[in-house]
């Protein structure tokens, strides 16, 4: 709904600011953003370009004389004449022009050049073609412009032309993802050209493990006889057998390209005349069930069988000339060099052109370009640009290439090998016959072989005093640490002369040899490791034991002392008992003596109250009647 078109409207708007803010930041003119910009809406533009046979697409003035052809074709033009009009506007060229490229091939042979008319796939397939090869240039130029302006560092020092990023040193860190080698059901000119780039490449990482094994021998001042690494001669051979010249598999293509009446079968004749006896080369139908010396062919698909260094391929010869030509008609990147937007006209301009056009902004006139937008353009942003000399998918893949070659090979290059652990993406799942596929397909399997040939096993002196120390006896060990010492230590090991070699700093060892001393290692230091665990249990046993000893010594004495403490208190007990009741004893005399007292004196109140009066009574009256 519209709501929906609202939407992506905003979010193409956002992405459109985004962009732009990032190519400001690049240091990008404006004007060399609206050509950007303008070039990627031409790639949309023609996307609305749908193709009807003449006599049912809109009349326009360029309709009439559009390019003649062999009698009988059908003639084929864009639909509706608006399309092709703004299409044509957004690339500046003429509209009958546009129309006229996309509907039209100039054929390329032999005898001459001569135009034929297209049917509508035909007509549909160049102009994505030109949508392709205008995008990929773009992106290209994209690319590079970052490259530059990335590394600059510091602004116009340096040659621009250079190329590289650290135009001060020359130097630069590069990421190389290569696809991995094809083998299908049913293989065809994309795998060929997939598993040649492979061959190279493998031959390079096997090179490059070869020769930094040399180096280290050789820095080592080890000495070792030439290894002929395994494969070595297949690998060259089959590298010969499809780029080598005449008759070689590319060049014979792009020969059979050339001929106006060249075809596929034709091709594959001459494939199986010129390496009839080449070991890496064979017929695809010589191996079929039923194929006899001399009889019939048996039924199945035309086509070869090459010997690559992770398998034998074989390939479908039907679509080779087809999938080989140059999908970029030579009539639209003409057209498009003679754009009037010298940004279209420098993107497909051949690359001895793009490196002298510095083309002004898209509005006419002259105008100074950004440093940026012309250092690129002077770097060859040709790219996805055809020359009028003809040159088919092949030629340019085999000069992308030589190219990419140069580059690794001067480079200091490091090795990463990724392996898919299964085919349904889950997670911790090891499907074994995949991974050995992999392995095999990849190469690893060559250049472990490679690693293992010679000395593939190196230890620094330190290292192997620290590890293999404890093998030899104690009484043979070397003092020292140098290169004499590795030596006698070697020679304490029981090594034979020819299973090592001492170098300056390092010592190398055959294969095997790493894996026998870590055995007897590990069995020597299972014996020490009995020993030390046999006295680490007897010191804990002695210590246990005099900790128990201490201990009950310890607890004797508490109960000793408990015991005292007892007795003490059992004393002080009895004591206080004695004391109460000795307390309690004098109190009961005392209490008799009292009463006894008491009643002493109750007996003679009695006697005294028993006798006479008269004595008694003049007495106290006396006592009162005297004076104090």
């Amino acid at each position: 709904g519209s709501a929906a078109l609202e939407g992506a409207e905003a979010m193409g708007l956002a992405t459109r600011e985004s962009a732009c803010d990032a190519m400001t930041i690049l240091g990008v003119s404006e004007a060399d953003q609206d050509a950007i910009l303008g070039a990627v809406a031409a790639v949309v533009l023609l996307g609305q370009l749908e193709f009807v046979p003449e006599a049912e697409a809109e009349a326009a003035e360029w309709s009439a004389g559009a390019g003649v052809g062999e009698a009988g074709h059908e003639r084929f033009a864009p639909r509706r004449a608006a399309d092709v009009a703004t299409a044509a506007a957004a690339l500046c060229v003429d509209p009958g022009e546009l129309a006229s490229a996309l509907c039209t091939r100039l054929v390329s042979a032999a005898d001459g050049t001569f135009t034929v008319l297209l049917d509508a796939a035909q007509c549909v397939s160049a102009r994505d073609a030109l949508a392709k090869a205008l995008y990929a240039a773009v992106f290209g130029y994209v690319v590079r412009m970052c490259n530059q302006v990335l590394g600059t560092a510091g602004g116009e020092a340096g040659d621009a032309a250079t190329g590289s990023l650290d135009r001060s040193t020359g130097l630069f860190i590069g990421i190389l993802d290569i696809f991995g080698f094809e083998s299908f059901a049913r293989n065809s000119f994309e795998q060929l050209c997939i598993n040649y780039a492979n061959e190279k490449l493998q031959r390079l990482f096997v090179q490059a493990i070869f020769i930094e094994a040399q180096k280290q021998y050789a820095d080592q001042g080890i000495k070792v006889e030439t290894v002929d690494f395994p494969g070595a001669a297949g690998a060259a051979k089959t590298i010969e057998l499809l780029e080598s010249k005449p008759a070689g598999v590319l060049p014979l293509l792009a020969e059979e390209c050339i001929l106006r009446n060249g075809s596929d079968d034709a091709l594959l004749q001459k494939l199986l005349k010129e390496h009839a006896g080449n070991p890496q080369f064979r017929d695809a139908a010589a191996k079929r069930p039923g194929a006899k010396s001399g009889g019939a062919t048996p039924p199945g698909p035309s086509g070869f069988v090459v010997k690559h260094f992770a398998k034998d391929v074989e390939y479908t010869i039907e679509g080779f000339l087809a999938k080989n030509k140059d999908p970029l008609n030579q009539n639209v990147a003409s057209l498009m060099v003679k754009s009037k937007k010298p940004f279209v006209a420098a993107l497909f301009a051949p690359p001895e052109e793009a490196q002298t056009k510095a083309p002004p902004a898209a509005g006419g006139g002259k105008v100074t370009r950004s440093a940026s937008f012309q250092r690129s353009m002077r770097r060859g942003a040709g790219g996805g640009a055809t020359n009028s000399k003809y040159g088919g998918v092949a030629d340019q893949f085999s000069r992308s290439l030589d190219s990419l070659m140069k580059t690794v090979e001067a480079s200091d290059v490091a090795f990463v090998r990724c392996f898919r652990p299964n085919g349904s993406q889950t997670p911790k799942v090891f499907e074994e016959a995949l991974v050995r596929s992999q392995l095999s397909s990849s190469g690893l399997v060559h250049a472990i072989q490679l690693a293992r040939s010679a000395y593939p096993d190196v230890m620094d002196f330190p290292s192997f005093f620290g590890r293999y120390s404890v093998v030899a006896d104690a009484a043979k060990q070397p003092k020292g640490r140098d290169k004499k010492a590795a030596q006698a230590l070697a020679t304490a090991l029981q090594l034979s002369s020819a299973s090592f070699a001492v170098g300056h700093s390092k010592i190398f060892f055959k294969a095997g040899i790493l894996a026998e001393l870590n055995g007897r290692r590990t069995k020597a230091v299972q014996r020490s490791a009995k020993v030390i665990q046999r006295t680490a249990r007897g010191l804990m046993a002695r210590r246990l034991r005099a900790r128990m000893q201490n201990a009950a010594a310890e607890r004797a004495k508490a109960e000793a002392a408990e015991r005292e403490r007892l007795r003490l208190e059992q004393e002080a007990r009895d004591r206080e008992a004695a004391e109460a009741k000795l307390r309690e004893e004098q109190e009961a005399l005392l209490r008799r003596a009292q009463e006894q007292a008491e009643q002493a004196a109750a007996q003679r109140r009695a006697t005294e109250g028993a006798s006479p009066r008269g004595p008694k009574s003049e007495s106290r009256v006396k006592s009162a009647a005297t004076p104090q």
